[in-house]
């Protein structure tokens, strides 16, 4: 079922949505899939997804490649996903996040899917793919050249009763996705392995699934280590690197869309993508340019403050504004750095991967590396001195506090050589 790229150029009615979505996370949205609620679809509840721009019914990127500089999509790019079997629009304005009239799609389970030839898989290789842009100049806009950090992310209702079988929620390629095991529980696709927690996903709610590739890097520059968070908690990762394919995307099935159906819910599916290679000057080698002359930009850092829809949630909820508020009361005070110091070189470790995520977040890992150390204390530091709070470095590290701001000073002196 793999089906070629279609490009269409949609007019300025798109550029409201895509500016809100960039304006919220701190990595680019390098697609992103409303199921309905773009402007173009118009989906309504119980009606067939039905041909916009392709003869074929289909539910549309409504991103396009992320525009980093937040100017609103970038035409030429969109991989809009075509539909097969009978999925249909639903009303999720039940779910978390959700306005009044939100729609989503609901799979049967038997045979809907929703797939394209085009996977994202690693951003170093999708950009320039002669597998996919097959004139051989590149029709795609933004040079991701040496990125790898990527992810995805969407709410899931699974069925509560089950298939009795495995359920793909989202594959792209076999290095990334998520599934509902057999036994019911919620699974992670990462390296060409399938990967089973412990947790149900059988409970009849709603969820937000997040599947990582490369969070222990910050700058996008590794491929190295896989995670899934449920609604913001790590339950699966992998200490592994994953490969580059070229073999489709398919949300709801197998890639071939001829088994392991999803039955349930899904909605507002986002891809995102995080680095800065600006010094990459695209193949000329030279300043300016499109397709595989572009030059690299800086398409921001994982932030799951921003970039984790459920945990952006949480924190807003609490009245969360700073990212350096350690105790989550909305304030940023002493009684932070006495959080902080309670926190202080904790670890999360899920399947032996050290992992951030929101518990590692609420014990001060403030830049969710899965660890709550001097990187940590020195973001904490910097933005009490931000705010005007006077709180030492030594209140914010534990004895033996001596050594720790060694270490810092010691860090402090390599940032300014570098």
């Amino acid at each position: 079922m793999q089906r070629k790229k279609n490009i269409w150029i949609r007019t300025s009615a798109l550029v409201g949505v895509v500016a809100v979505a960039s304006a919220a996370s701190a990595a680019i949205d390098e697609r992103s899939y409303l199921f309905g609620d773009d402007g173009f679809e118009n989906g309504s509840p119980a009606s067939p997804l039905a041909p916009i721009f392709s003869g074929n019914p289909e539910t549309l990127d409504s991103a396009g490649p992320g525009d980093p500089d937040g100017g609103g999509p970038v035409t030429g790019g969109f991989q809009d996903l075509e539909a097969f079997g009978s999925p249909v629009y639903t009303d999720v304005s039940g779910r978390p996040g959700a306005g009044g009239g939100a729609v989503g799609i609901l799979f049967d389970g038997v045979d809907d899917a929703l797939i394209t030839g085009f996977s994202l898989n690693s951003p170093n290789a999708f950009w320039d793919s002669a597998v996919f842009w097959e004139d051989g100049v590149s029709e795609y806009p933004l040079n991701f050249n040496g990125l790898f950090g990527r992810s995805i992310d969407l709410w899931v209702k699974p069925d509560a009763g089950g298939t009795g079988a495995t359920q793909a929620i989202v594959r792209d390629t076999a290095e990334h996705g998520a599934f509902i095991s057999e036994a019911g529980n919620w699974g992670m696709y990462f390296d060409d392995g399938a990967f089973e927690s412990t947790v149900s996903a059988l409970d009849g709610n709603w969820h937000h699934v997040m599947v990582l590739a490369g969070p222990g890097n910050l700058n996008g520059g590794s491929a190295f280590g896989g995670s899934m968070l449920v609604d913001g908690v790590a339950v699966m990762a992998r200490a592994t690197f994953y490969d580059n394919e070229t073999t489709p995307l398919s949300v709801g099935a197998n890639q071939a869309g001829d088994g392991d159906f999803f039955k349930g819910m899904l909605d507002d599916m986002t891809f995102q993508v995080w680095g800065n290679n600006e010094d990459d000057l695209g193949l000329d080698d030279a300043v300016g340019g499109v397709g595989y002359d572009a030059d690299g930009q800086d398409y921001g850092a994982l932030n799951l403050n921003t970039d984790n829809p459920w945990i952006a949630a949480q924190l807003a909820a609490m009245g969360v504004t700073n990212d350096a508020d350690v105790n989550l009361d909305g304030t940023l005070d002493a009684a932070d750095a006495t959080a902080f110091a309670n926190g202080w070189l904790s670890q999360n470790v899920v399947e032996g991967v050290q992992v951030g995520d929101w518990n590692s977040r609420q014990a001060g890992d403030l830049n969710y590396d899965g660890v709550t150390d001097l990187r940590d204390a020195f973001l904490l530091h910097g933005a009490f001195a931000a705010a005007g709070v006077d709180v030492s470095m030594a209140s914010i590290i534990p004895e033996p506090g001596s050594l720790a701001l060694l270490g810092l000073g010691g860090l402090a002196l390599v940032r300014r050589r570098r």
